[in-house]
């Protein structure tokens, strides 16, 4: 061998060491993060199930360039027609128009550094900080060049870098500090940026490769050096200290200083990767220009349009704990390693949409297309028997293995019977007037049962042939299901009510009889011997000793059809819906049963747990439990598969925060609380709970302490309206919780203000107070001045009269005869008579002493004498 052919061997060998000891430290971190992480790495990513998002959501444009997640839990995605900010159903969208400080609104990249603030790179606008929801772009007046910031980094001390169309750009504590000038470099642009644990910075640069700067020192790799291609579209190290680089011709990885080219390996080859990120559970994503990658411990997985995935190339990666998020050139896109396997039409799994499946004998299940065909499912793989033609299309309802080993299948056209690869039609043989079967059973006697259409109940047994139909007892003649108990009595759901058949003797319920619903579509017995029955429209109803319970909305249950009933080996009840799938506990029905409790919590499952279709197939056996444990469904596009041991119980409410405040239509700022101006008349909060999975099944209730202290419950709607609150400090509370879960404790709290008016405020009241208390003191001092005012006038009175009695007294001219005084007019008057004109004073008239002695007596004593002369006898009368 020659030199060179020995050094070309070497090299290889070492290249594949290299390749060797990093897959093996990408496992290693993987299972190092797989007990946190949502994802499985088991679970092929084409079994998870996914949801998009474009413009005819709310998005601002579908091209997604970038994406976030804050540490609130929102994430925020960038497009080339502004920035939006997601909470699982509204996209609340920042743009030039709307936003202030805002200069370009086609979003480049996006970055939360440490400090938990939103850094924006953007095309025309240079660079955005955004916090305390408000934008600041920085310009050359921050020493800030370049209108185009097109990648960010940041290092270990916090340091931010920028890459920009003049250069890369060093940012310290929001301010730039330095800046490296494109003449250090040679390349005509910068297209991506990672700084490692060491403090160094990669460079990926568009003609030139990766280029390392630590300190003054620079180190470059090309494609000499094992570069796909010298174009660096992204940079990303992972927890072992491996260099991932993306390249417009696939991706490579540096360890130990040496690149190795993964290009062919990871299916990249000539292959533009646009971004990069080490999955949580081990591996690495790989957003390409040709679908998704996942390199992990099952090797190298693709997807692609052609594999479910909605956008044919994918520009950013976010990995959360709710799942994988992918910024696509048709949108936003969610992967989610979700509850149920999905086995899709839409990807290929299945050669046509399953109505009917049901656990086959040797392994595995028979599978009843819409289309009248007959599959195997088994191992993983499915195996058509080529029976479509031959059941001329007809819709598969029923399935019955027998113990022979024969398959009977009821159809639209009949029931057939499969054995030995031959297919024979036994309709005839059962005589139904109707050709439509919708139930099939093999008691344990050897009889075999057929529920029909609109012609009853019929069975065949020893070649004998009884029919059962509402002549002779049956609830209805339109059969749905057909179920045999541990007694060996026979169950039989009709669109009439729900019949036993034990010993020939027929016994039947309806909705008289406390039956939900006289439409009954599915019938199971539990562990307990207890019959639980399915209706349309009416929920489910629990048959225990002979007493029928209704279960419905009312009392918790996503949904009032029950299709198909399953349970699991912890007590949980699997319900078929026209909503999906949902869970509940028997235990939680038993005690609403028996008047312990009033409601249920049941969990729904639909597309974003993994059903291909929220719409489930109308079946009695559209859902059935395997050998295994787990629990199958179909859907109008496909099975779905859960283990029930695998299903993590939801008890937590999702993250709660309060966006904004609006008095009379304006936002007020929210920091520390909000401030409401006087005069008011209406204010509204807009809170919310950031469920991705499923925001539709999230309730809320809120109080506004100090104004009701009362929980007000208002399901859905995510604003709370208040009017006529008075001036004063309020607490507004609010809480959330899924459907199947309890509310946040304790409850997001945020403090209002109601500001007053002037004439509210403490002050103004304060100096009311003492106006008023002035003004009675006042009108107490006026008082008294008015009573003192009034007593020297009386007091000046008095004195007058008091000097004019003085003066009668003194000078008036008195006859000394008569005793009359002679007035002022020279007229003589009697002395009462003047004074009384004269002074205030008034007489009383009586006789003195010495004028009764002197003066009235000798006359009385003269009257008396008188008077005793004229009765004495013989007196003459003077009427004579």
């Amino acid at each position: 061998m020659t030199s060179r052919g020995s050094a070309f061997a070497c090299l290889l060998s070492c290249s594949l060491a290299v390749v060797l000891c990093v897959i093996v430290a990408a496992a290693i971190a993987g299972v190092a993060s797989a007990q946190t992480a949502p994802q499985r790495p088991d679970k092929p990513i084409s079994q998870y199930s996914v949801r998009s998002w474009g413009q005819k959501n709310g998005l601002p444009q579908d091209w997604v360039s970038a994406l976030a997640k804050g540490p609130d839990g929102y994430l925020w995605v960038g497009s080339e027609e502004g920035l939006a900010r997601f909470d699982g159903s509204v996209f609340r969208v920042f743009t030039r128009a709307n936003s202030p400080g805002m200069d370009s609104h086609l979003i480049e990249t996006l970055l939360f550094s440490r400090d938990n603030t939103l850094w924006i790179g953007t095309y025309g606008g240079g660079l955005l900080h955004f916090t305390d929801g408000k934008f600041r772009a920085y310009g050359t007046n921050d020493n800030f060049i370049g209108r185009r910031a097109n990648s960010m980094a940041e290092g270990p001390d916090g340091t931010l870098w920028v890459a920009t169309s003049a250069g890369i750009h060093k940012l310290v504590g929001g301010k730039v500090e330095a800046l490296i000038p494109k003449g250090l470099m040679t390349e005509s642009d910068v297209r991506a940026l990672w700084v490692d644990r060491r403090g160094d910075l990669w460079v990926g640069t568009g003609e030139s490769g990766l280029m390392r700067l630590r300190g003054s020192e620079r180190s470059v790799f090309t494609v000499k050096d094992g570069l796909p291609s010298a174009t660096v579209m992204a940079l990303r190290e992972d927890d072992a200290g491996v260099l991932w680089i993306g390249t417009a011709a696939g991706l490579a990885c540096l360890k130990d200083g040496r690149i190795v080219s993964l290009a062919a390996s990871t299916q990249t080859t000539d292959t533009l990767i646009w971004a990069l990120s080490p999955a949580r559970a081990g591996g690495l994503w790989i957003g390409t220009s040709d679908g998704l990658r996942r390199i992990g411990p099952a090797g190298v997985e693709v997807l692609r349009v052609k594999d479910g995935l909605p956008g044919v190339s994918v520009h950013a990666i976010c990995e959360a704990n709710e799942g994988l998020w992918l910024g696509t050139a048709t949108g936003l896109v969610w992967l989610k390693d979700s509850t149920l396997t999905p086995l899709d039409v839409r990807r290929g799994a299945l050669p046509a949409a399953p109505n009917t499946i049901v656990p086959a004998r040797e392994g595995g299940f028979w599978l009843g297309g819409v289309d009248g065909e007959v599959c195997r499912l088994r191992d993983g793989g499915v195996t058509c028997l080529g029976l479509r033609s031959r059941l001329h299309g007809s819709e598969v309802k029923a399935f019955c293995e027998a113990r022979d080993g024969s398959l009977w299948i009821g159809t639209w056209l009949g029931v057939f019977r499969l054995a030995h690869g031959r297919l024979e039609d036994w309709t005839e043989r059962f005589a139904l007037p109707t050709r439509s079967v919708r139930a099939i059973l093999e008691d344990r006697d050897g009889g075999m049962w057929v529920g029909s259409e609109s012609s009853g109940l019929s069975v065949l047994r020893h070649g004998t042939l009884t029919r059962y139909t509402t002549q002779n007892g049956l609830a209805g003649d339109q059969v749905r299901a057909i179920l045999e108990d541990r007694g060996g009595r026979l169950w039989v759901a009709t669109y009439g009510g729900l019949s036993c058949v034990h010993d020939t003797v027929v016994r039947s319920w309806t909705v008289a009889d406390g039956l939900p619903s006289d439409f009954v579509r599915s019938l199971h017995e539990d562990a307990d011997g207890v019959l639980w029955v399915g209706t349309y429209g009416g929920g489910i109803g629990r048959l225990k000793q002979g007493t029928i319970t209704a279960f419905t909305s009312r009392e918790g249950l996503p949904n009032d059809v029950a299709y198909a009933i399953l349970e699991d080996d912890v007590g949980m009840l699997w319900v078929s819906c026209n909503q999906g799938v949902y869970r509940v506990a028997k235990r939680e029905l038993n005690d609403v049963a028996e008047h312990r409790a009033k409601t249920v919590h049941s969990r729904a499952f639909t597309e974003v747990d993994g059903l291909p279709s929220r719409s489930s197939r109308g079946n009695f056996q559209s859902g059935c439990r395997g050998p295994d444990g787990r629990l199958w469904f179909a859907t109008l596009e496909g099975l779905a598969c859960v283990d029930p041991s695998r299903v993590v119980t939801r008890v937590a409410a999702p993250p709660l925060v309060i966006e904004s405040i609006a008095v009379d239509g304006q936002e007020v700022e929210l920091k520390g609380g909000a401030q409401v101006p006087a005069g008011s008349r209406r204010f509204e909060v807009n809170y919310v709970a950031l469920d991705f999975e499923s925001p539709e099944n999230v309730c809320y209730r809120y109080r506004l302490r100090g104004y009701d202290d009362n929980w007000v419950e208002v399901g859905g709607r995510r604003t709370a309206v208040f009017t006529g609150v008075g001036p004063g400090v309020y607490r507004f509370e609010v809480a959330a919780r899924r459907v199947d879960g309890f509310w946040t404790e304790p409850a997001v709290v945020t403090e209002l203000r109601v500001m007053p008016f002037f004439y509210q405020r403490g002050w103004f009241l304060g100096a009311c107070g003492l106006l008023v208390v002035g003004l009675l003191y006042g009108a107490y001092r006026l008082r008294v001045q008015g009573l003192a005012a009034r007593e020297r006038e009386l007091r000046a009175r008095i004195d007058e009269a008091v000097g004019r009695v003085e003066v009668l007294s003194g000078l008036l001219p008195i006859c000394s005869y008569c005793h009359k005084i002679r007035n002022d007019s020279d007229y003589w008057q009697s002395v009462d008579a003047y004074i009384t004109e004269h002074s205030q004073a008034r007489f009383t008239h009586g006789i003195c002493p010495e004028c009764m002695e002197a003066r009235l007596r000798p006359q009385i004593e003269k009257l008396r004498r008188s008077k005793a002369d004229r009765s004495a006898p013989g007196t003459p009368s003077r009427s004579l």
